[in-house]
């Protein structure tokens, strides 16, 4: 690959990993394909920045049980 298509793509992968912690549900809506060899080791490498956020937003809208019970299975 060249190196503006690298660029590229970590400036792509930078912008999802944005959205994903504004609405984590999003993840599931999220096709990833379209990154080479890329869709599960993202989904592994953000997995505690990704649940950081859900149940960050979780608590703001009042559910504390559901954030800290995330937060334990995670």
């Amino acid at each position: 690959r060249s190196v503006v298509a690298e660029l590229l793509l970590a400036r792509h992968e930078t912008h999802v990993l944005k959205g994903l912690e504004q609405n984590p549900g999003l993840l599931s809506q999220i096709n990833l394909n379209h990154i080479p060899g890329k869709a599960s080791w993202f989904k592994k490498y953000h997995r505690v920045t990704l649940i950081l956020a859900e149940a960050k937003q979780m608590s703001r809208s009042g559910n504390y049980e559901q954030a800290a019970d995330l937060l334990k299975r995670a």
